[in-house]
């Protein structure tokens, strides 16, 4: 069994006016485990922010521009958690563009810098690609290919992919259902309260 806590929070996959279309904005996220009785620490985001700017006024200087960054406590391998937890500083750079009204299409380029442990190396170059669309007033989804560089060629280059959609069950209930493959496969159902 899982367990996120988010104290602050809204990601891609939520709607609302409140939110910054198919932006991001996560402080203090904590991913646990229950494994045998034991709770185990899977990642920790300090803060995770995702800009899409998804409308252009044709002023100078407003463009379609696309931007990450994120801070947090990450294993060092997907098949590895709270033994090989490491310090890591994300940042990606990049251009988003409609589709449709409902469909936003980005592409970045990026690097990863953390504390070299169990081999997995000190820093890491990367192209991404992801979609996130509006399906309906209640149903969102993400799609994200990643393409990963070890630079200090510990590591060699990978790929990793997810698919995410969400329900809103209502205002403050929803049942997500994600995909996500890095060396392995992963399913999750996750249901979610917010207060």
């Amino acid at each position: 069994m899982t367990l996120n806590i988010r104290p602050a929070y809204y990601d891609s996959l939520d709607g609302g006016a409140e939110h910054a279309e198919f932006g991001e904005l996560i402080m203090g996220q904590v991913e646990l485990s229950i494994f045998d009785g034991k709770i185990i620490v899977d990642g920790v985001d300090f803060v995770s922010i995702q800009s899409l700017a998804t409308e252009a006024t044709g002023l100078p200087g407003d463009g379609y521009d696309a931007w990450r960054l994120k801070a947090g406590l990450q294993p060092a391998r997907p098949d590895c958690s709270e033994t090989c937890l490491t310090l890591q500083l994300e940042g990606d750079r990049g251009y988003t563009a409609m589709a449709t009204n409902d469909l936003a299409l980005s592409g970045f380029v990026g690097a990863a810098v953390r504390d070299n442990r169990q081999g997995a190396g000190n820093l890491e170059g990367r192209i991404t690609v992801n979609a996130v669309a509006s399906v309906s007033e209640r149903i969102n989804a993400l799609f994200e290919y990643q393409h990963k560089k070890q630079i200090d060629g510990s590591r060699s280059d990978h790929n990793s992919f997810r698919f995410d959609t969400r329900y809103q069950i209502s205002k403050n209930r929803e049942l997500r259902f994600s995909y996500e493959y890095e060396e392995s496969d992963e399913f999750t159902v996750l249901f979610g309260h917010y207060w």
